[in-house]
């Protein structure tokens, strides 16, 4: 495996932060300050091969901002939703025009079908794998495990191990007691906190900032970090559309719990 590993947060929020008809302060303060802007929530690790994890329908935009001039040669998908596979709309185009090989592709079992269905048309450029929780996967980077999230009966997470041991896990809620005793002895656990203020009256399949937070300090004395995405999603709250917390408000909340940072697009970590 290689030694030295990057993660590149690619994307950060379920929807694009600012939103193109939106005009909270979120959205107005992002147009004026490019650093705020998020797209939609993507991981790249980097090492002697490029792998993706859910490539959201910002991706070549994202590779592009990165200048990650290279061929893709992994792709995990952690569910099937828009915002984690839209990306793989273009990727034959691409590879015939890069010349790249076909690209290995781990997506749950559950969903492979769509592979032989509206992307049929993608399968010369991509090796499918069918995974499932529980399977263990070794790329030549790093090793993979499968585990399970809570938000529709497909999602799943991964567990990467190199130098490091770092979960990702995006979207859920309250993972099971199985899935928990995965989550010790990590270095960093990236973890979504979708929903900024949570109206309970609406299920949401996501965890709130409180409810993460709180997941996090039952995890944080097996654990060292705990890095937050899937951030910024638009609510309707007391008849206004908002995107979440401020800049400032997320440094205080930062200072206030050690151990633990919001991700941005473009930030860099080493694995």
């Amino acid at each position: 495996m290689t030694k030295h590993l990057e993660l590149v947060f690619l994307g950060t929020s379920p929807l694009a932060i600012p939103l193109f008809f939106c005009q909270c302060p979120i959205c107005e303060s992002a147009r004026k300050h490019p650093q705020e802007r998020r797209t939609r929530a993507s991981l790249a690790v980097i090492g002697k091969e490029l792998t993706i994890i859910d490539p959201g329908p910002d991706l070549e935009q994202q590779l592009e901002r990165e200048k990650l001039c290279r061929p893709i040669c992994n792709i995990l998908i952690t569910h099937w939703h828009y915002d984690h596979i839209a990306g793989l709309g273009t990727l034959r185009e691409v590879n015939n025009l890069a010349k790249w090989k076909p690209i290995e592709i781990y997506v749950p079992e559950e969903v492979e079908f769509h592979f032989n269905q509206e992307l049929a048309y993608l399968k010369p450029a991509l090796n499918i794998h069918k995974i499932k929780v529980g399977d263990k996967l070794n790329l030549q980077d790093f090793s993979v495990e499968v585990i399970k999230t809570e938000h529709i009966d497909h999602s799943i997470g991964f567990i990467l191990t190199n130098n490091k041991r770092i979960a990702y896990l995006v979207d859920t809620t309250y993972p099971s007691e199985e899935t928990r005793k995965k989550l010790k002895n990590l270095d960093i656990i990236i973890m979504e906190a979708t929903v900024d203020e949570l109206v309970t009256t609406i299920p949401w399949q996501n965890f709130s900032l409180d409810q993460a937070l709180a997941f996090w300090e039952e995890l944080k004395p097996f654990n060292k970090e705990c890095i937050f995405t899937h951030l910024s999603n638009h609510r309707w709250i007391n008849g206004k559309l908002l995107s979440g917390l401020t800049i400032a408000e997320r440094k205080k909340i930062e200072n206030d719990n050690p151990g633990v940072s919001f991700a941005y697009d473009g930030l860099k970590v080493l694995f």
